[in-house]
């Protein structure tokens, strides 16, 4: 629960570190996706999703997963086992 709670605090503040970035995605209304170059924070998917995200909706709640850039997609997969692919240039630099 802990690692959750600094990844969400690290991913919704601005990079310190000039080689992080963060990357967001407005899902729809409701929700925002947020890809960074953290790395992964869970062991299981961490061999095959090599970076953070989280998913914040509108009233607050978040999911959190890991992400792997692949051709011009990025998979993420959800840490409660859903997936997700969008096309790169979905995303925008923060």
């Amino acid at each position: 629960m802990n690692k959750l709670i600094i990844l969400g605090l690290l991913i919704v503040s601005i990079p310190t570190n000039a080689a992080d970035k963060l990357l967001k995605y407005r899902f729809n209304e409701d929700v925002e996706i947020n890809i960074s170059t953290l790395s992964c924070p869970f062991k299981a998917l961490k061999d095959k999703y090599n970076f953070a995200a989280v998913a914040k909706r509108s009233d607050g709640q978040q999911m959190f997963g890991c992400y792997v850039h692949k051709n011009d997609n990025i998979i993420i997969q959800w840490d409660g086992g859903d997936q997700i692919i969008l096309p790169n240039k979905y995303f925008l630099e923060y």
